[in-house]
C-alpha cells in the first residue's frame, strides 16, 4: 500500500526540507523509544485521577442539582459526543499517516498531513457550531426535560458544544505527542483538564445557586485550557511542523477521509452499542430513571476508560513496527498487549461485580442498592469485550478498517433493535 502518494508526487518545493528535524533517514520516535513504562504509568495515574474525580463528582452533582437535573448532564455530554462523528473522519487517522511520514523523515509530507488535518477540522467546526445551535433550540424534542429546566438545558448544551469544539481544534496539535510517543504529556494535559473542570464547577456552586448549565461552563474553561496546552505541546515536540495554508491538500484530504470514513462507521456502531441506551432510557422512562441509569453507567464508562487508557499506550509502538515493515514484531507485540490488558481489566471488573451492592450503597445511598444486578449486567462482560482493544491499532496501522467498521455498525443496529 502507498501512503499519501499525492503528497509525495508534489513539486520539488520543500524537497530540501524532507529530512529536516530528524536527520536523513532519521526517526522521530527513535528519540523516544523505551518510553512504554513512562507512558503507561502516566496514563494510569491520569486515569486513577479520573476515577477518583468521577466517583466523587457524581454524588456531588446529584446532591446539588437533584437526580433529574443531574441525569441531563451525562445525557447532554453523550449527545455532544455524537458530533465527533463529523470530525472523526479526519482526526481518527491523522496519527497513523503523520507517524509513518515522520518515521520516514519526510517532513514535507508530514506538514501537508498536519495542515490538511488542521484546516479541515477548523472548517468542520463551523458545521458543529451550527448543529449545536439548532440542537439547543429543539432540545426538548430530543430528550425529556423536567419542567422548568428547559432554559438551563439549552445553555448546558451550548456550553458542551463549545467545549467540544475547542477540544476538536486541539486534537491536530495533540497528535504530536502520539507521533513522538510522548503520551505522558498528553496524559498530563488530560489530568489538568479534569481537575480544572471540577474546580470551576465547585467554585461557581459555592458563589452562586447551583444550576446544571454551570457544569457546562466548567467543561468550556477546561477545554480552552486544553487547547492552549496542546499548541504548546505541538511547538515543543514537533517544531519542524508549521502552520501554512499552502500545505492544505484536497487530494490528501480525500485520502484521509477515505480511511477515516470506515473509522467513523465503526465509531457509530460503538455509540449504538454503548451510548444510545442512555437516550432510550430518558425517552422511555423519563428524566428521573434516566438520572439513576446515568449514575450507574459511570462504572461502565470508568472501566472502559481504564482499558482505553492502557490500550492507547500500545498504539505508537504498533505504528512504529508497521512503519518499519516489522510484521512479525507487530504480531508478537499485539499478542502481549491483549494478554496484558485482559489481566489488568479483569481485576477491577471482578471487584465491581462482586461488591456491586455495598458499592452502590456507600457511593450513592442505600436506595440504589436494588440496582446492583443492573450494575453487574452492565460490567461483567467487559473483562472479555475490552481485552481486544489493542487490536484496533493494528487495523488502523495497516489501513484495514473496512471490515471492522461493517461488523461494528451491524452489531450497533442489532443492539438498537433489541
Amino acid at each position: 500500500m502507498t501512503d499519501l502518494p499525492v503528497v509525495e508526487n508534489q513539486t520539488a518545493r520543500g524537497e530540501s526540507e524532507k529530512n529536516s528535524g530528524t536527520g536523513a533517514g532519521g526517526s522521530i520516535s527513535a528519540l523516544n523509544k523505551g518510553r512504554f513504562s513512562h507512558n503507561l504509568l502516566a496514563n494510569l495515574i491520569s486515569f486513577a485521577l479520573a476515577i477518583g474525580i468521577g466517583l466523587a463528582f457524581t454524588p456531588y452533582l446529584i446532591h446539588h442539582l437533584g437526580i433529574a437535573a443531574y441525569g441531563l448532564v451525562p445525557l447532554t455530554v453523550t449527545l455532544t459526543s455524537y458530533l465527533g462523528l463529523i470530525t472523526m473522519a479526519l482526526n481518527a487517522v491523522v496519527g497513523r499517516y503523520l507517524t509513518i511520514e515522520m518515521e520516514k523523515g519526510d517532513m514535507r509530507s508530514a506538514n501537508v498531513i498536519f495542515n490538511t488535518s488542521l484546516f479541515g477540522v477548523s472548517a468542520l467546526a463551523l458545521v458543529i457550531v451550527l448543529i449545536g445551535v439548532m440542537g439547543s433550540i429543539f432540545i426538548d424534542s430530543l430528550i425529556k426535560i423536567p419542567h422548568g429546566y428547559e432554559a438551563q438545558a439549552r445553555l448546558l448544551l451550548l456550553f458542551c458544544v463549545g467545549s467540544f469544539l475547542l477540544i476538536q481544534l486541539a486534537t491536530p496539535f495533540l497528535v504530536s505527542s502520539f507521533c513522538c510517543n510522548r503520551l505522558d504529556i498528553q496524559s498530563t494535559i488530560n489530568s489538568a483538564n479534569l481537575i480544572l473542570r471540577v474546580i470551576v464547577v465547585v467554585l461557581i456552586f459555592n458563589f452562586a445557586a447551583p444550576r446544571m448549565w454551570q457544569v457546562g461552563v466548567g467543561y468550556m474553561v477546561a477545554a480552552a485550557f486544553t487547547l492552549v496546552c496542546s499548541v504548546l505541546n505541538w511547538r515543543m515536540l514537533t517544531p519542524q511542523l508549521s502552520i501554512a495554508l499552502r500545505d492544505f491538500s484536497v487530494k490528501a484530504l480525500r485520502q484521509l477521509t477515505s480511511t477515516g470514513f470506515w473509522v467513523v462507521i465503526s465509531q457509530l456502531g460503538t455509540m449504538l452499542l454503548l451510548s444510545v441506551d442512555l437516550l432510550i432510557v430518558n425517552r422511555l422512562f423519563g428524566p428521573d430513571d434516566g438520572g439513576r441509569y446515568g449514575a450507574i453507567l459511570q462504572w461502565s464508562i470508568l472501566l472502559r476508560g481504564i482499558a482505553g487508557t492502557v490500550s492507547g499506550v500500545f498504539a505508537p509502538t504498533m505504528m512504529y513496527f508497521y512503519a518499519h515493515n516489522d510484521n512479525d514484531g507487530l504480531v508478537r507485540y499485539a499478542k502481549r498487549s491483549v494478554r496484558l490488558l485482559g489481566i489488568l481489566i479483569g481485576l477491577p471488573v471482578g471487584l465491581v461485580c462482586g461488591f456491586s451492592r455495598p458499592l452502590l450503597t456507600i457511593w450513592l445511598d442505600p436506595s440504589y442498592a436494588p440496582l446492583a444486578t443492573l450494575l453487574v449486567v452492565m460490567t461483567v462482560h467487559l473483562s472479555l469485550n475490552l481485552a481486544y482493544l489493542p487490536l484496533h491499532s493494528i487495523t488502523q496501522a495497516t489501513n484495514q478498517v473496512r471490515v471492522p467498521g461493517i461488523v461494528q455498525i451491524i452489531a450497533g443496529f442489532i443492539n438498537l433493535g433489541s
